[in-house]
């Protein structure tokens, strides 16, 4: 989570306004995030929900996007 969060905090003024903002992840951030809410009841600034069947995540409000290639 240490990472989304300096990810945040040092994002352009831009990007926290842009409607559309994604912060684009590897598989491992994205399963160490999914495993920190799990594990937390109260996670925050942190939401996970199901969209169509798949999990969908983003911190502070900005989507996250499995980036699987990476």
């Amino acid at each position: 989570m240490n990472i989304l969060q300096g990810i945040y905090e040092g994002a352009d003024a831009r990007l926290l306004g842009d409607m559309d903002a994604q912060i684009l992840v590897t598989r491992s951030i994205w399963d160490n995030f999914l495993t920190a809410i799990e594990a937390k009841e109260a996670s925050g600034g942190v939401v996970s929900t199901l969209v169509d069947g798949r999990v969908s995540m983003s911190y502070r409000g900005i989507p996250l996007v499995l980036m699987n290639e990476w």
